[in-house]
């Protein structure tokens, strides 16, 4: 049977994503069922999809998401989970769920870790925060994606721009006004985003089989970009996953962009390996300001 195409989810008739950060009820039952590794019913909660949902996802495999339940359920059997390993390449166990729990409750909302809190603290200075993260400017998401971002941060009262030429499918759409352009092109229509903030959630590397040259999609917007703040998410390691093949955005910014000033870098929770942070970089009178905040 053909999945049916609808405004935010293929193959969902009732998914709004408007409904989903303030139902409480909902997310306590998403959250029940992902204690007991079952991706498959919360996805089929969160995202109201039938019980025969036949959808394929493609990124290094093609598989549905029962096919990924199923490997879940399998847990460690054939070698699955061998990807855990000591810095000599000999096996390690996977982590222990009390130590999964004790990482993730680091993230968690209801909780005050001020283990969690000690470096955006050393950062930055309450009174700085706001100012660092939009000073009630509008938010350039390039490069948005199925635009979760640009929800997430309109939930807490930010105007944001999602941007995205659209080059990958997602099945699932958080929001509905997605600009679709090249981001260098968006900028430009937009006094080249003097008066907003350039967000990048995961900038592709791109080059080899993916297309187009290494590291350009950055490089161009950095370059295109005539605003004073930069917010970036993504690997703080060299994985090779954000921007660049063979540097992390920190070491990108202080070596060809000497001008701009990282401010800000903060843990966020990251999936194994990946080691992710949100950055914020910043230039001119702000970085001034700032600094002055912070040797007071």
């Amino acid at each position: 049977m053909a999945l049916e195409f609808k405004k935010y989810c293929v193959g969902s008739a009732e998914f709004e994503p408007s409904t989903v950060a303030g139902d409480d009820s909902l997310q306590a039952r998403i959250g029940e069922l992902l204690k007991e590794d079952d991706l498959l019913g919360a996805s089929r909660v969160l995202f109201k999809l039938p019980e025969n949902d036949g959808y394929i996802y493609h990124a290094t495999a093609s598989v549905s998401l029962a096919q990924v339940q199923h490997i879940l359920q399998l847990g460690d059997v054939n070698g699955l989970h061998d990807w855990y390993k000591n810095i000599d390449g000999t096996r390690r166990d996977a982590p222990s769920r009390a130590d999964t729990a004790a990482y993730t409750s680091i993230f968690d909302p209801k909780t005050a870790t001020l283990s969690a809190l000690k470096n955006f603290k050393t950062n930055a200075k309450k009174d700085s925060t706001l100012k660092i993260l939009a000073d009630g400017r509008n938010i350039a998401d390039i490069g948005s994606g199925n635009g979760y971002w640009s929800y997430m941060l309109r939930a807490y009262g930010l105007k944001c721009h999602p941007v995205d030429n659209l080059q990958s499918i997602w099945r699932v759409s958080w929001v509905d006004d997605t600009a679709v352009s090249e981001g260098v092109n968006w900028l430009k229509r937009h006094e080249n985003g003097k008066q907003m903030v350039l967000l990048l959630v995961y900038p592709v590397v791109g080059g080899s089989i993916s297309g187009g040259v290494q590291g350009a999609f950055t490089r161009n917007l950095v370059n295109a970009y005539d605003g004073d703040t930069i917010a970036v998410v993504g690997t703080q390691n060299q994985n090779g996953y954000t921007g660049f093949k063979g540097l992390t955005m920190a070491e990108y910014m202080e070596k060809e962009q000497p001008h701009w000033i990282k401010v800000v870098q903060i843990p966020l929770p990251s999936f194994g390996g990946k080691d992710e942070a949100l950055f914020i970089f910043q230039r001119g009178e702000r970085v001034s300001y700032l600094e002055t905040e912070l040797n007071q």
